[in-house]
């Protein structure tokens, strides 16, 4: 654990981000728990990519948010709209990190009230850049649902290729029912970081 734990640089987990639009800060369930809730309790969750996923081994399982350890090789963070309001607008976050494998999973979940706002390719676009410059990884791993064509597109988008299938069991937590899935993969290579052009924002 030692040996792994040092190759994660102190305050990655604690960093912020900003953009025009966004501000992404680490999750404070003090603060965020009700928000995350009521987002997975919507049936009309806009996207939804990566999981605290059944495809990882033992191992990834046990580095990973899914079962909230102290060793912190995952992290979430919030999105919010970055104007005077501030609203709401999904999560981000590392579920694993492998470095034997030089491989991390993310997700990301978009609410339906930010649809098509390309907010959550934004913000996944910010956490790869952060990951890939700070971290010796050469490939992200995300799962999304074979019928979720926005999450797939999402992350195709950002240079994500397809690399396998599997099945994803529900998850009677946040709803999730489960169904055919794909696993992608993006290489350090292919990353392709999203802009956005400001001409066109309201």
């Amino acid at each position: 654990m030692d040996k792994i734990q040092k190759r994660i640089p102190d305050g990655f987990f604690s960093e912020e981000f900003e953009s025009p639009r966004l501000r992404v800060r680490p999750y404070d369930e003090n603060l965020d728990i009700v928000r995350i809730s009521e987002m997975f309790a919507d049936l009309l969750i806009y996207t939804q990519l990566g999981f605290c996923s059944p495809a990882m081994s033992e191992e990834k399982i046990r580095l990973s948010k899914c079962d909230r350890n102290e060793n912190r090789f995952s992290g979430d963070w919030t999105i919010f709209t970055n104007d005077e309001g501030g609203d709401f607008v999904g999560e981000v976050g590392i579920s694993y990190i492998d470095f034997e494998n030089e491989t991390a999973g993310i997700f990301e979940t978009i609410g339906s009230k930010h649809s098509g706002k390309a907010y959550g390719r934004e913000a996944s676009s910010i956490l790869i850049g952060h990951i890939f410059d700070n971290l010796s990884i050469r490939r992200i791993r995300v799962e999304a649902l074979s019928s979720n064509e926005r999450a797939v597109s999402l992350a195709v988008s950002l240079g994500f290729q397809l690399s396998g299938m599997l099945y994803l069991p529900g998850n009677p937590i946040t709803g999730f029912r489960g169904g055919n899935g794909i696993i992608l993969d993006l290489a350090r290579s292919d990353f392709k970081p999203f802009s956005v052009d400001l001409r066109n924002r309201k």
